[in-house]
């Protein structure tokens, strides 16, 4: 619009004052506000309503399952499993897969032989259901103020062993590790959880041998953060389950342990390859588990007694162990171990050589996966396997064939 000139008529400015007001009327109303306390045309509901979260992976046999977290459902979790191809939802509308353990949850649900046993967000208690969609869930815990989380299943004994936080005394939740029932008699009121272990303020990662004769868990006190002091314990498990010749593993004061995880116990041998120097040792149901005692979470055993690194890398091969039920490492029916590992960018070369090599009796080839910063991508090396003069599959490649594998 035209501003008022020098020497206009009467008329066009009154024209002219005609054609602002207009214009003011049609403008909408700015006020100023602080910084970040205006109204937004764009609300949080906007942004979350078309975005579903996927977490919880995990395979029972061929099968795969994982966690949905829906946000146009309420935040509600939900067990989804993939069918022919397609994922299809195996938990009723009615339930909410999510434990309040240590507020911040994990460990929500495991699959083992078509069965998933499950937490239910209101009731917190566990549930079991045949993995197939329009099953009604059983519950296996008693109504109450108990919390469930970390579970895995003792399937000798017929029972899950779990972390539970007790809410129904005064003051601060108790905290253990129990034994929950995975069978009920028809019409028979579920069974109170057995405590197999307690003592110390928080609990996490109870993980059994594959013999189901030891049981290793996390526990750690306060005033600790669970990133800055805790205990990797083991012990046996009696012919009654209860656990007897309970030892400390590693950890303490200053040093952050987790993820313990227990070699199968098949006649194998792992071998790491850094620059030129071969080092092997065989497992045989040696306990693996993340420390930082070196400043960085590497990846530990325990041999005879003696706590080992696996492998030292100025690396993060965990982050803080926020929520339970999480695991950095793996240990296959191969004896492979798959992990995530986090470092300062090199050189291709450099990165190559610190590759880890994975060795199994059975194993012709393999494919290590390794997680790069910050580059982001994926980096795959595969390599074929020879049989050595003591009857083990060996495999390894040199530095100088890993760097040209590495793009």
């Amino acid at each position: 619009m035209q501003e008022v000139q020098d020497g206009d008529s009467p008329r066009e400015i009154l024209e002219w004052s005609k054609k602002r007001e207009e214009k003011m009327a049609k403008a909408p109303d700015v006020s100023s506000l602080p910084y970040g306390e205006w109204d937004s045309p764009i609300t949080s509901k906007d942004i979350t309503d078309g975005t579903i979260g996927l977490g919880s992976p995990t395979f029972d046999g061929e099968d795969l399952y994982w966690l949905e977290s829906r946000p146009n459902e309420g935040g509600r979790q939900v067990i989804v499993k993939m069918e022919g191809g397609e994922p299809v939802d195996l938990t009723p509308p009615s339930f909410n897969v999510r434990s309040r353990v240590h507020e911040y949850g994990g460990g929500d649900f495991i699959v083992h032989k078509g069965i998933i046993y499950f937490v239910n967000f209101v009731d917190q208690r566990i549930y079991a259901q045949l993995a197939f969609p329009g099953i009604d869930p059983v519950p296996l815990t008693p109504e109450g103020k108990l919390r469930f989380s970390d579970m895995t299943v003792d399937e000798a004994r017929g029972r899950l062993i779990c972390v539970v936080e007790d809410h129904s005394g005064e003051g601060e939740p108790r905290n253990y590790i129990a034994a929950v029932k995975t069978e009920t008699e028809e019409g028979s009121a579920v069974a109170e959880p057995e405590v197999l272990m307690e003592g110390d303020d928080f609990y996490a990662s109870p993980r059994l041998s594959q013999d189901g004769d030891q049981l290793a868990w996390v526990s750690w006190r306060h005033p600790n953060m669970p990133w800055d002091a805790t205990v990797v314990s083991k012990g046996t498990l009696d012919q009654s389950g209860k656990v007897v010749n309970v030892k400390k593993v590693a950890g303490g004061e200053n040093e952050s342990t987790m993820n313990p995880v227990f070699a199968l116990l098949a006649h194998a041998q792992l071998v790491f390859v850094s620059d030129f120097l071969l080092q092997t040792w065989d497992v045989f149901g040696q306990l693996f588990f993340l420390s930082d005692r070196s400043g960085w979470y590497n990846i530990y055993r325990e041999d005879e007694g003696q706590v080992v690194p696996v492998k030292e890398m100025q690396a993060e091969f965990a982050g803080p162990m926020w929520k339970l039920g999480g695991a950095n490492q793996f240990l296959n029916v191969l004896l492979t171990i798959l992990c995530n590992v986090k470092e300062v960018c090199r050189t291709c070369a450099n990165m190559a050589r610190q590759l880890t090599k994975l060795v199994s009796r059975r194993l012709q080839e393999v494919v290590w996966q390794r997680w790069i910063l910050p580059m982001g991508k994926w980096r795959l090396v595969q390599v074929q396997g020879d049989r050595d003069d003591d009857g083990f599959d060996r495999i390894w490649l040199p530095p100088t064939a890993m760097s040209e594998a590495l793009p």
